[in-house]
């Protein structure tokens, strides 16, 4: 079947959505591999590896734990990237150097950070050293999981990872 000028132009915007959590309440699909696509918009979900187990059970502090999740899915996320739109990472109480860090690799116009209230000076450190010239920050709950979601909801109705007004 041939396709149509119109069809040949239509430009698909791709957002990835990472966190060690999960989104909600983790009923999406996770990895590369499986995406979401509705509205000529394409959502990767890269969510909750503590959940999934694939490191076994948590060490001691946990810290070490969610910075080897972290790492497996930004390992996972650089065979994509040239593929990416928009970035938008969960940066929470743990691993949030490594998060920060990470995204500070991509354009900085195409990264929002979603942070929980949780050691806020030294998240600033952390974005400070990374050298963010344009940085977008969405406040969140502890675990960012209902703000992820609104975040990922808001980018499939309309285009734009942000939140509808009258949210938090």
């Amino acid at each position: 079947m041939k396709k149509t000028a119109q069809e040949k132009t239509t430009v698909i915007t791709t957002a990835v959505f990472l966190t060690h959590t999960t989104l909600g309440m983790g009923i999406y699909h996770t990895g590369m591999e499986k995406s979401v696509f509705e509205n000529g918009r394409r959502a990767f979900v890269l969510q909750g590896l503590m959940s999934m187990d694939l490191f076994g059970p948590c060490r001691s502090g946990g810290e070490e734990y969610v910075c080897e999740a972290i790492d497996y899915l930004f390992n996972e996320l650089f065979n994509w990237s040239g593929t990416i739109d928009h970035l938008v990472v969960y940066v929470g109480a743990q691993g949030y150097e490594s998060a920060i860090m990470f995204a500070a690799k991509f354009p900085h116009d195409k990264v929002t950070l979603v942070t929980c209230p949780c050691n806020t000076h030294e998240k600033a450190e952390v974005m400070a050293r990374a050298s963010f010239k344009k940085l977008h920050i969405v406040r969140s709950e502890c675990g960012g999981w209902i703000t992820m979601e609104r975040l990922f909801h808001g980018f499939m109705d309309t285009g734009s990872p942000t939140l509808k007004r009258g949210t938090s």
